[in-house]
């Protein structure tokens, strides 16, 4: 198995920790970095977490911790079997994908709503601006199922900015969604 993405997750911890000494006592700062290796034959995700405190993200600490997330979650399996339960997921309604950030209780609360809703309003709009994004591998279905994480994003900042005073929003200001398609190619052997 490659270990490109797992050199760089740490290498990146290193430079976090040399470039932000001394300034992150009291800042959380949680990181994801994602693609994908070869493995037996297989692509197979990696996501690397680099976070210098623990969810619920308290006792920051001056030093970053480095872990493979994907493994918390599909133990065991081949890229293909991880390929095919995440499929499963996005048919039923279920995408696979990671939060951070702070109080993720209330953030899946509004994240599980919007899906209800969503589904119904995808079920019965009489235009096509919102089809079903029914897989996690064709494009088209990507940049679909990457804009209802962005609703449920907006709608948590949205939370926050009718909830709490300007200094305790912690969460606001826009959202970044990212994803990476499934490679279509065998890896290089």
């Amino acid at each position: 198995m490659h270990t490109d993405l797992q050199q760089l997750a740490h290498e990146l911890k290193d430079r976090l920790e040399f470039d932000l000494r001394g300034k992150v006592a009291d800042a959380e700062m949680v990181l994801h970095l994602g693609g994908f290796v070869e493995d037996a034959g297989q692509w197979r995700p990696q996501v690397w977490c680099i976070r210098n405190s623990e969810a619920p993200y308290r006792d920051v600490k001056a030093e970053f911790d480095v872990s493979e997330e994907i493994q918390k979650y599909f133990s065991g399996m081949t890229g293909d079997q991880i390929r095919a339960e995440v499929e499963q997921r996005a048919q039923a309604w279920q995408p696979f994908w990671f939060h951070q950030g702070h109080d993720l209780g209330t953030f899946n609360t509004f994240d599980g709503v919007l899906r209800d809703g969503m589904r119904a309003i995808v079920q019965t709009h009489p235009d096509q601006h919102h089809p079903f994004p029914d897989s996690l591998f064709f494009l088209d279905s990507l940049r679909e199922w990457s804009k209802h994480l962005k609703m449920a994003i907006l709608t948590y900042g949205a939370y926050f900015g009718a909830f709490y005073e300007p200094f305790e929003q912690y969460v606001g200001g826009g959202a970044d969604v990212v994803w990476a398609a499934w490679p279509l190619v065998a890896p290089i052997q």
